[in-house]
């Protein structure tokens, strides 16, 4: 096989039978912003066959099922990919080796920072990867709208109506501010990668030399 990389620490391998390979370095804003983005080569190759939901399936068999979201052409892994890496304990410095096999499925390999494939646990239960398809209960999501909102004409059960701390009339739905955040994130993953920063600590000596 011929590994070929991108500048991002993701490429591909070529093998002569069946798809290839497509690798991944897990960074750690991967871990912080519970973002994924897929390797570059991989939007290009499947990009347009990717419906806004895929599965991926470990070499023991679990499905997990994850949303797809696309900002420019760039495509991330959304819900679904929290869980899935604190399931499988990923950290900075995994690598995940992607292969696609149409209609939006997708195997996963894992190999740890010693270049190794984990030991995968058991196949979760079907009750577990059902809550990762409904990421976000109905009673988390009316939590996420407790700051914004406030209580007037009456209290909730008498059927009161909510407004809007503001006073500004807003028709978005949880679900619409649920993936304006989701995009949001994808935003600051994206400018974060293609414009790296570092620190470094800079000595008097070192100043001293340039004086």
């Amino acid at each position: 096989m011929k590994p070929n990389r991108g500048g991002d620490g993701s490429g591909s391998t070529s093998s002569e039978q069946g798809p290839p390979y497509y690798c991944k370095v897990v960074h750690e804003s991967a871990i912080i912003y519970g973002l994924l983005r897929l390797p570059k080569i991989f939007g290009k190759d499947h990009g347009e066959s990717l419906s806004d939901h895929v599965r991926l399936e470990t070499p023991n068999g679990a499905v997990w099922p994850m949303e797809v979201m696309k900002l420019e052409d760039d495509y991330f892994l959304n819900n679904g990919w929290p869980e899935f890496l604190k399931f499988y304990s990923i950290c900075q410095a995994h690598q995940l080796l992607f292969k696609y096999h149409g209609n939006s499925n997708l195997s996963v390999r894992i190999i740890d920072r010693s270049f190794r494939e984990i030991k995968y646990p058991p196949k979760p239960t079907r009750d577990h990867v059902e809550n990762v398809i409904n990421i976000e209960s109905p009673k988390r999501k009316r939590n996420s709208l407790a700051p914004n909102y406030v209580q007037s004409d009456g209290n909730e059960n008498d059927g009161g109506t909510m407004r809007k701390k503001s006073n500004l009339a807003s028709s978005s739905s949880p679900k619409q501010e649920t993936n304006t955040t989701a995009l949001q994130q994808a935003e600051a993953l994206q400018s974060k990668i293609e414009n790296p920063s570092f620190l470094i600590v800079m000595r008097p000596t070192y100043a001293r030399n340039y004086l």
